[in-house]
């Protein structure tokens, strides 16, 4: 695997994590006080 398509799949990775961090967030908003 070249070194380019590694990185490439890596700014994915965190971009699915950045993504899912939000939607996590707005999910627990509304069970906060």
């Amino acid at each position: 695997m070249s070194e380019k398509n590694l990185k490439r799949i890596t700014k994915g990775y965190e971009y699915v994590i950045m993504v899912f961090m939000m939607i996590l967030g707005w999910s627990l908003l509304p069970i906060l006080p």
